[in-house]
């Protein structure tokens, strides 16, 4: 693998020195989300290392991260949905900064509301090409965690923060730990399986809208979050999702529909990043939280669920 930024790590300099003793975040891929954090932990002293598809915009992003703050931020080209890839990142990552303190999976490949949202709403089928939207909304995710745990143990214990989405959280039942404990767990679970539970139990609460790969993706993520959180508790290990609500307006929406979605939130206006920023350092911070879901969304989801009742 090739890194994009970064010191060498032969250099001796006082200034490397430092470098080396940074604590290292690991981030899956980055898009509007994930500049202001990675710019708030390369800020706070983190060493912050973001895997990047070659050719997609998000090597662009990270190159001009990393010409920002090269001694903090470095990217390294990887196809994370492939856990063999996920786990060579993660192998990288360590052997370079030593030690692997948090992993942040922020990555997201998100519907566009004409080809999908609109066909979903309307009835149509999921095809074997919306199915791309599940390996990179949580299998990614799940990827690097497994290989980035053994060196959260190694360091003594670490954070794990994923990003769903507040949205989809109406779906999570709160009552189900583990929906495919059945076929082996989620943290193990094959996607014929997704397919076919995961599906199901959307139909049964969700309309058709939201009866899609994404949601469910985001609504496993919930659920994974909540295995890790117990299972690697004992380890010092802390596993937590935050769930954005409207953050930042998509590029090509005009007032008006960003005025509707505005209006569907209790504060009735878009958050902007500033509080997944804070978020995130909450999250970083503070060593009693674990298993949580936070709904960063300007009240989105609780209006969604008792505003039309």
């Amino acid at each position: 693998m090739t890194l994009l930024g970064g010191r060498d790590d032969t250099e001796k300099t006082g200034k490397h020195e430092k470098f080396d003793k940074m604590k290292t975040a690991i981030f899956t891929g980055i898009g509007r989300l994930g500049v202001p954090v990675v710019e708030r932990l390369a800020d706070k002293g983190w060493r912050v290392v973001v895997s990047y598809r070659p050719g997609r915009t998000s090597e662009q992003t990270v190159r001009q991260l990393t010409e920002q703050q090269p001694d903090s931020i470095t990217g390294v080209p990887a196809e994370v949905t492939d856990p063999l890839a996920a786990a060579e990142f993660v192998r990288v990552v360590a052997e370079r900064a030593g030690q692997i303190d948090a992993v942040i999976n922020i990555a997201s490949d998100y519907p566009s509301e004409a080809d999908h949202w609109q066909r979903w709403k309307a009835g149509g089928e999921v095809t074997e090409a919306d199915w791309a939207f599940y390996p990179s909304n949580f299998t990614l995710y799940r990827n690097v965690i497994l290989a980035a745990v053994p060196h959260l143990k190694q360091a003594g214990g670490g954070c794990i923060i994923n990003f769903g989405d507040a949205r989809s959280m109406q779906y999570f039942d709160g009552n189900i730990l583990d929906p495919y404990a059945d076929v082996g767990g989620i943290v193990q679970v094959e996607l014929s399986h997704v397919k076919q539970i995961g599906l199901q139990r959307l139909q049964a609460v969700a309309p058709a809208r939201h009866i899609n790969p994404y949601t469910l993706a985001k609504i496993d993520l919930a659920y994974l979050t909540r295995v890790l959180a117990i299972n690697l508790g004992g380890d010092n290990i802390r596993v937590n999702t935050i769930g954005p609500g409207p953050i930042l307006p998509p590029p090509d929406s005009d007032g008006t529909n960003q005025q509707v979605v505005a209006d569907q939130t209790a504060l009735g206006r878009w958050g902007g990043t500033d509080p997944i920023v804070r978020a995130v350092d909450y999250l970083l911070e503070d060593d009693y939280v674990t298993g949580e879901i936070l709904k960063v969304d300007g009240g989105l989801n609780i209006c969604q669920r008792f505003r039309e009742r």
